[in-house]
C-alpha cells in the first residue's frame, strides 16, 4: 500500500475539479479561522500547482524510450 497511496494522492490534486478544490480550501481555512488574504491565496496556489509539478517532474525521471511507447 506505500508505494500506491503517494502516486494516488497526487494524482487527486490533479483528478479534483478546481472549484471543488478551491472551495474545499476556503472552507478549511475559514474552519480554523485562518485570516484571508495573500498567505491563504499563496497556500492554495501551491496546493493547486503541486500535483502538476510533481507529474512532470516524474515524466521526466522516466528512461526517453517510455515517454514515446504506443
Amino acid at each position: 500500500m506505500g508505494n500506491e497511496f503517494f502516486p494516488l494522492i497526487i494524482f487527486m490534486g490533479i483528478a479534483v475539479p478546481e472549484i471543488v478544490l478551491g472551495s474545499s480550501l476556503l472552507s478549511m481555512f475559514v474552519q480554523v479561522r485562518a485570516p484571508l488574504g495573500f498567505t491563504t491565496i499563496l497556500l492554495s496556489h501551491i496546493a493547486f500547482g503541486t500535483p502538476f509539478g510533481v507529474q512532470f517532474v516524474a515524466t521526466f525521471q522516466l528512461p526517453p524510450a517510455a515517454l514515446f511507447h504506443t
